[in-house]
This record gives C-alpha cells, structure tokens and sequence, in this order.
C-alpha cells in the first residue's frame, strides 16, 4: 500500500513544491513579497514566520502553493512589493523560475542516480528482437553480433546505443562484428512510445557475478528456466514470463541443480559489473540527460500533433500515481532496495521534467501563458485590459478543465483493461 500509493504522492508532491520554490527564489530577488509558502494544499497543519512568509506544511499532500501579494486584477495592489506594480520582465522571470527550478530538479535527480552504485557495464553483443518486423531483424542483425560503430560514433556500452540513435529517425550505418568479420548494416530507427529504438537487446551470460541468495551464489551458471535451455537474460525472462515461481537449473563447482525460485531471485542476482560515476562525470552525464528528455519530449509532442493522436495520449494524475506506483513497486518487490531508489529517483526526475515543459506551454493559467501575457505587455508598452486578461484567464480555466476530462476518461478504458 505504502509504495503503491504514498511514495507516488509523496513524489508529486516534492516535484510541485520544489516548483513552487521557484517562485518564491524569484519573487523574493526582485522584491515581490510572497505572502505564504506551502508544501501541500488545505488546512495548515503547521507554519512559521520568516522574513514576512508564512510557511506552512497544510493537511492534503497534493503539491504546494506559493501565494504572491497582489494578484486580483479587479482590485490590484500598487504597493512596491506587489506584483501588480512588478514591471513585466520582472513577472516573466518570477514565472519562468517555476520550470526552470523543474529542470534543475531534474539534473539533479540524474546527477544522484549517475553516482549510485547501479550502473551496469552492458556488453554490445546483442539479440534482434524477432517475429515483430522491427528495423534490427530487417535489417539482418544476428543473435552474437557485437555492435562497433553507430554513424562513426564507437560503441563501448549498450546504453551508447540508446544515446546515438536519439532523434535520429533516418538511416544510420552500423558497423558489427560477426565471426571475427567486419559487416556494415543500415538500420532506421522507428517510433515506439515515444521513444525510438531498433529493436535489440543485449546479449548478456548467465555467470553469476554477486549473489544475495544463499543457494545461487557466486560464480554459479544458470543453464536452463522450467527445464529449457537458456544461455542469456533475455531468453531468461522470456521463460520465467509473468509466473510467480519456476525453476531454475544451474550449475558450480558443488555440482548440478535444479530448485523452484520466486520472483525475488531476480533482485538477488547480477550478472554485470555494477559501477558508479564520479562527481564530475555524473555532472555532465546529469545535465546532458537532462537536455537529451527535453529534446525527446519536444519531439514526442510534435509527431501527437502530426499523427492527430495527442487527445489518446492525455492521462490525468489518477493514472500517473498508478504507474510510478507499479513501477516502483514490481523494483521493490525483488528486494533490491538500491535500484528501487535508482527507479524513484528516475520517475521523479521524468515527472518533474515533464511539470517544467508542460507549465511552458502559452496556455492560459499556466506559467508559459503569464510569460506570453507579459512578453505581449512589455512589447505593448501598457498593461492589457482587466476584461482582456480575465477572458483569457478563462479560456485556459476551460482547456485545463477539458484536457483533465480527457484524461480521466482515457484513464477509465486505460485500467479498465488491465
């Protein structure tokens, strides 16, 4: 129940209040006075005073709020400190410190995860993912081949794959190595959730690299799942598929086995060389990832847009609680507490990114539409009509309220069919 439910809201929550922050950072350098600063929203349940904000910690963990003196076009306030009498670069900035606290937020989300200890050294070997028509099996990669080049770019890591054909939707040249002979393959990415991919998966030995099960230990060799012959992770956990227990065959220096596991076991075992990154390299890897989700996101909205398939693709925030919650929680129930806390951190960091673009957007109520209203004032050079502003107001109220309709509704059909 707990990471089901609490650890996703807790994570939404962190990510909205840490947005917030942002505001607040703003407002307080250009001089705006932030009236109350709250982590979640309703009933305070504690606060204190400092340098004249409340901060409160209020009942609903739903987020946060960062209430600003002025505010009410009706009635503005002229006062020095009020935001109605802010000059219109000033309100850009104070809107723009809102996303862009979500971005830091991110890279330094990826900064931690690069410095944990769950990095894995992927071989380049790999495995065409067949009977799918995707573009590694057309293109006639083979089970062994070991991927050199990508485009000139040389491949060390498997997670180099993923990082070169980014955006990269066109035909790329790569170079194999296929019984100690060189061949050259083109191979065009395509689309799939979001993401593009060519359809492979590394090939990886089952030899047992560290062990925290008192029966599979160190150094032991799995040969076969339910009594079938299985030489890599792949195929392994295409044999274990979705069955709670099953048995595993395998193989040491004490002789031959074969016994029935639990899911479990496969958090109890590793079969790459884990690492962590430095400081320095986790800074870059960190802000560079960072960069790489921005750009893909751009890119995911853009072919919605072209394929006319954005209003299936809308979710509301019933259905993202449910999957950084069954995300986190098939991690966690293989006991592996270290990349359960690598996949928090992950969802958190792709959550929070995705608050920070989509808050950009030149929609009304959203910060990206007070950052056009104000660009539009400051071109302008005098403040726009109350009438104006509010109509505008409520039209983004309207597309708010139509976009989260939408999702709720793809939501219902989306766990309906589970």
């Amino acid at each position: 129940m707990i990471i089901n439910t609490l650890l996703p809201i807790i994570a939404l929550s962190a990510v909205i209040a840490f947005h917030e922050l942002g505001h607040l950072f703003a407002a307080k350098l250009f001089g705006i006075k932030v009236e109350v600063y709250s982590i979640g929203i309703g009933k305070k349940l504690w606060s204190f005073n400092s340098k004249n904000t409340e901060f409160a910690l209020s009942l609903l963990p739903l987020g946060g709020y960062c209430k600003l003196k002025g505010g009410d076009s009706n009635n503005p306030n002229l006062d020095s400190d009020s935001m109605d009498s802010a000059s219109p670069i000033k309100k850009i900035g104070i809107f723009f410190a809102g996303p862009l606290f979500n971005i830091i937020l991110t890279s330094l989300l990826l900064i931690i995860i690069f410095m944990l200890p769950v990095h894995r050294n992927i071989p380049t070997t790999v495995i065409p993912l067949l009977g799918q028509n995707l573009p590694a099996e057309v293109s006639g990669i083979k089970m062994g081949d070991r991927i050199l080049e990508i485009d000139s770019r040389p491949i060390n890591n498997f997670s180099d794959i993923s990082k070169t054909i980014l955006l990269k939707d066109y035909p790329l040249e790569v170079k194999i190595l296929r019984n100690e002979e060189i061949k050259n393959l083109s191979i065009t990415p395509i689309n799939s959730n979001g993401r593009l991919v060519i359809g492979i998966y590394p090939f990886i030995p089952l030899k047992v690299l560290s062990s925290r099960n008192t029966q599979i230990q160190k150094g032991s060799t799995i040969t076969a799942i339910n009594g079938v012959n299985t030489s890599n992770y792949y195929n392994m956990l295409e044999e274990i598929g979705n069955n709670v227990d099953f048995t595993i065959s395998y193989k040491n220096s004490h002789g031959e086995f074969t016994e029935t596991f639990t899911r479990k076991i496969l958090g109890d075992l590793e079969f790459l060389e884990l690492f962590s990154y430095n400081p320095i390299t986790a800074t870059l890897y960190g802000f560079s990832k960072t960069v790489d989700m921005f750009k893909q996101m751009a890119k995911m909205l853009a072919d919605l847009f072209k394929k006319g398939e954005i209003s299936k693709s809308i979710s509301s925030p019933i259905r993202l609680v449910y999957d950084i919650g069954t995300s986190v929680d098939n991690v966690y129930s293989t006991g592996n507490i270290l990349f359960t806390i690598e996949t928090f951190l992950t969802i958190m960091a792709s959550v929070s990114l995705a608050l920070g673009f989509i808050n950009l957007f030149p929609i009304p109520i959203l910060d990206g539409g007070q950052i056009l209203i104000n660009f539009i004032v400051m071109i302008k050079g005098s403040p726009l009509k109350p009438s104006i502003t509010q109509g505008y107001q409520m039209v983004g109220l309207l597309i708010i309220l139509l976009l989260f309709v939408v999702g709720i509704s793809n939501d219902i059909f989306y766990l309906g069919d589970l």
